[in-house]
């Protein structure tokens, strides 16, 4: 991005990772819930992308634009927080829809036996 890593980087660094583990962690494990539920792939990703993925989608979306408006504040922190805190939000969102059911699928469902 060619910006330093300074303080505003720092803190937003932390609470996007916060934000995004919590969006894996909680499609994760609706899809484990759903999976041992009814047994059928098919059924859980039908599930999956129904109701718990439209639940992240709608907090993401709240946070993205809840920080977007910071990108027109005069102060250049605020700018920095605002840009920064709404592409890492963006970013873990996607990363949490379209890549983390695909590596699931590709890691296998080793993770489902607990």
């Amino acid at each position: 991005i060619g910006k330093d890593y300074d303080m505003p980087i720092a803190v937003c660094s932390s609470l996007a990772l916060g934000l995004s583990i919590d969006f894996a962690i909680h499609f994760i494990q609706r899809f484990r819930r759903k999976f041992q539920e009814c047994g059928d792939l098919e059924n859980t990703i039908g599930y999956i992308f129904q109701e718990p993925a439209r639940a992240i989608s709608r907090n993401a979306f709240v946070i993205i634009f809840g920080f977007l408006p910071l990108v027109f504040a005069s102060l250049t922190p605020y700018v920095t927080v605002g840009a920064f805190f709404a592409m890492l939000m963006s970013f873990s969102t996607l990363t949490t829809l379209i890549l983390l059911p695909a590596l699931m699928r590709m890691v296998g469902f080793r993770f489902m036996k607990r």
